[in-house]
């Protein structure tokens, strides 16, 4: 089977890692196609970030506040990611959720709930970030409150 001319058969325990890896991947894209959320469940916190600001020739490294929001879906509590809206307001951030689970292909056409902490920016009845999915999905979904 093995030979000096030809080692296409020799396993090692890289290649068995490797294959185990393409296996799972596989798997999970499979799986993320016939999981049908049925919530969705997001928080969000400021944090600092680092970036870098060109000044004439020299790179200089700054600190600013962003806002970083977390995102859950339910069956399962399968964390999908996190996303970084451009302010901290309602709208943009419904735009961000929407956006990007829209480029992750999570289907949302049977969202029956969304949940979030019970902040003004989350809540509102105006400009909150659970009023503007809701009418951009053009439906009505149960609120669920997470307090911590």
């Amino acid at each position: 089977m093995i030979s000096e001319k030809d080692k296409s058969l020799v396993i090692d325990k890289s290649k068995i890692r490797r294959e185990k890896q393409k296996t799972r991947q596989a798997i999970g894209q499979i799986m993320d196609r016939l999981i049908v959320t049925k919530g969705i469940y997001f928080d969000g916190r400021k944090d600092n970030t680092i970036f870098q600001e060109k000044i004439g020739t020299k790179i200089y490294r700054r600190i600013r506040k962003e806002e970083h929001i977390s995102v859950i879906r339910e069956p399962g509590g399968q964390y999908i990611g996190h996303v970084t809206p451009a302010s901290g307001i309602g709208s943009d951030i419904a735009k961000c959720i929407l956006k990007y689970l829209e480029e992750n292909n999570v289907n949302i056409n049977e969202l029956e709930a969304i949940g979030c902490d019970g902040t003004a920016t989350n809540l509102g009845w105006k400009n909150g970030v659970i009023c503007n999915i809701e009418l951009k999905l053009e439906t009505k979904t149960v609120v669920c409150i997470i307090l911590a």
